[in-house]
């Protein structure tokens, strides 16, 4: 990489939404420093990628030769490497790889995932992405993001519910509540029906994929469900006050323990702590790993 030439990067990605925003994300921040020109690549089979590897001939086309190979998504990881093989060029997945740290130049992974920080392993306050720190903040609107069951959490209707009304009564800021693609129906219902004098509903088909980076560079003071992990990372990053609103784990896993840890460190209050000291955690040191993996990504080349 010279101060003359852009940082050529292949992407890697296997469409799905929240790993792209990753990508997004670690691309965004890289730009931000330095001129970039991004190739962006659809992984092939499983036997034509190990075909690449082997004979060393993953195909050019017209794509410039790479200085960073990005992955994200297991079924990226295999033409990473063989790309790296074949064309030279950092491999950096981001997330906890299919195959041997050693292999890829740096693993990108959340720090909830168990790993330790090694000569290929960063490990993060949880998953990149492509919100940045406001300046924008205002003091008198709040967020309430809302999601739903999953793999990991029940959900009960009443409780969150109850939960809500509660932060509407007791903090009389402008809310806006948006809800997710998990959020059951019969909650969206009962949503649309609480009082609106300070309060404005969205469902998520209303939005766009910019909506939300937007709300939270205005919301000063921002709910998250305790499921909706990706959205708690993010608004973080955007520096509002941020709080948790619990949802029933069906067992303690990787996810729930880092919530617990960002509760444990004060960077999330809880609903409950909230309720005692009847006031938020100041999100005073907002974290930004995209923009710090990029900076270590180009003072390590």
């Amino acid at each position: 990489m010279t101060d003359n030439n852009p940082l050529v990067i292949w992407r890697f990605t296997d469409g799905k939404p929240g790993h792209e925003n990753q990508a997004l994300g670690l691309i965004q921040a890289l730009s931000d420093m330095i001129e970039v020109k991004v190739f962006d690549i659809q992984p092939e089979s499983f036997f034509q990628t190990i075909k690449y590897y082997i004979k060393k001939s993953f195909p050019m086309l017209d794509r410039l030769p790479p200085l960073l190979i990005i992955g994200v998504g297991h079924a990226t990881h295999l033409s990473v490497l063989a790309a790296k093989r074949s064309v030279g060029g950092r491999a950096v997945i981001l997330m906890k790889p299919s195959w041997p740290t050693w292999l890829f130049d740096y693993c990108v992974v959340p720090e909830h995932d168990g790993f330790t920080a090694s000569n290929h392993v960063i490990t993060t306050i949880g998953v990149l992405n492509r919100i940045v720190p406001s300046e924008q903040l205002d003091q008198n609107i709040g967020l309430i993001l809302i999601g739903g069951p999953s793999s990991h959490y029940e959900w009960f209707d009443d409780a969150m519910l109850e939960r809500i009304e509660i932060i509407l009564a007791k903090d009389k800021k402008q809310w806006l509540i948006t809800t997710s693609r998990r959020t059951p129906e019969s909650f969206v219902s009962r949503l649309k029906k609480l009082p609106s004098e300070n309060l404005e509903v969205i469902i998520a088909s209303d939005t766009g994929k910019d909506w939300l980076p937007q709300q939270l560079q205005r919301a000063a003071t921002v709910w998250i469900t305790e499921d909706s992990v990706s959205m708690v990372y993010e608004a973080l990053t955007a520096g509002g006050d941020c709080g948790i609103l619990p949802v029933q784990r069906k067992q303690e896993s990787r996810v729930s323990a880092g919530i617990d840890q960002l509760i444990e460190k004060r960077r999330l209050i809880s609903f409950d702590a909230w309720m005692l000291k009847g006031k938020m955690l100041k999100n005073d040191q907002p974290i930004n790993e995209s923009k710090r993996i990029a900076e270590y990504l180009l003072q390590h080349d």
